[in-house]
């Protein structure tokens, strides 16, 4: 890999989010920014000694896990989320490694095109129109489309080393850097931080490291190749979501179209070690109103197992139901405007015109903003109770 220096020090280091949490080494992102300038030296030396052996300090692999509470009963431990902190050196180096890796990947053609997640210029709504204008262009063209949305098991937490070590190799990354990426994998621990208690150390066998740089990146590269599996059916990635899709005038074709490419999507997860969530998957069937919308389908065959019909279901983010009437949307987008209308109009006699500004583009417009291409081409009586409400919160 290129040789980094400190200029490309000193501006990764300013890239960096100030944040004041801290790994192990209590060391934080935001003092590493006020001292930028003084410290380029040294870290350039290091980053490029472990770029020219192919060897990641293992002071570097340590993670500090953080379990941050979540709701409901203190006392169990799945109402915690865990946070993982990495030394802010380590952040520095996997920035450079990233930058290498990820301008290969584009000179290369090697990224799936419909992967949105974890890349510069894609986005959640970048996705979400994609999957719209197939399915509208579907309908135009008076075919249904069935579109089965995937749910994944701790799909960042069961990638197996080996494996991506391979797919790295097959991609073009070979010799040092590939051995700076075995280095990189192997040897990793953690412990569990909690009211100034540490447990001992664990080791890390499989899993893209949580809380890393390169960790979603390392991700889109293992699951590049999933869409080569399908014969038959379109696919939109963004890191973990999945979703299948296709469409077609024969509604008995199309079941049976999906169904196959099904069965080699649960072989290709076999074969990486991914586990499909069958329960957590659904499908919905889109139609033209000149199809019976009551064509007797209400499940999609995998194997024994069964994947089960919805109306609607949350798409990155945004309600999607299979007459395309956005009812759903708005009425979420309704409720979380009521909330944070509410907390705007119970401080409106406390705080600044400014304060309550920011209050407002914290709490109420991101929601209204969010997709709003998309599912503000609803009919106006839809969206009229949503202007309502964020009026009664706007400063």
């Amino acid at each position: 890999m290129i040789p980094t220096n400190p200029e490309e020090i000193n501006s990764t280091i300013i890239s960096l989010k100030p944040k004041k949490s801290h790994g192990y080494d209590k060391i934080s992102s935001k003092l590493l920014k006020v001292l930028a300038t003084a410290i380029k030296y040294p870290p350039s030396l290091i980053i490029n000694k472990s770029l020219e052996t192919g060897t990641v300090p293992k002071s570097l692999k340590l993670a500090k896990i953080i379990p941050i509470y979540k709701s409901k009963d203190k006392s169990l431990m799945s109402n915690y989320r865990p946070i993982s902190l990495l030394p802010s050196i380590s952040k520095i180096l996997e920035k450079i490694v990233h930058h290498r890796v990820y301008k290969f990947c584009t000179n290369q053609g090697i990224l799936y095109n419909s992967q949105y997640g974890f890349r510069p210029n894609h986005s959640t709504i970048n996705a979400v129109t994609h999957f719209m204008a197939d399915i509208i262009t579907a309908i135009e063209n008076n075919q249904c489309t069935v579109a089965v949305l995937l749910d994944l098991s701790n799909a960042f937490d069961t990638i197996d080393h080996n494996i991506l070590l391979r797919k790295l190799e097959y991609y073009g990354i070979r010799g040092v850097a590939l051995e700076w990426f075995r280095s990189y994998l192997s040897d990793r621990t953690q412990y569990v931080s909690y009211k100034d208690v540490n447990s001992d150390y664990a080791n890390l066998t499989c899993g893209v490291p949580q809380g890393s740089v390169l960790g979603p990146l390392l991700f889109i590269i293992y699951t590049n190749d999933l869409p080569k599996c399908l014969l038959h059916s379109n696919c939109i990635l963004f890191a973990d979501d999945t979703t299948v899709y296709k469409s077609s005038s024969n509604i008995r074709e199309l079941i049976n179209s999906i169904e196959n490419d099904l069965a080699s999507l649960h072989d290709w997860f076999c074969a990486n070690k991914l586990s499909l969530n069958v329960s957590k998957t659904n499908f919905i069937l889109f139609s033209p109103k000149s199809n019976d919308k009551n064509v007797g389908i209400t499940k999609i065959n995998l194997g024994i197992q069964s994947i089960q019909r919805v109306n609607s279901a949350k798409f990155l983010g945004i309600y999607i139901d299979d007459e395309l009437q956005w009812d759903e949307h708005i009425n979420h987008i309704y409720r979380k405007l009521a909330s944070g209308c509410y907390a705007v109009n119970a401080t409106k006699n406390i705080l600044t015109v400014s304060n309550l500004k920011q209050l407002y583009y914290s709490l109420v417009h991101p929601h209204l903003s969010y997709g709003i291409i998309l599912w503000g081409l609803a009919f106006k009586y839809k969206l009229h109770k949503l202007a309502i409400s964020q009026n009664k919160g706007h400063p």
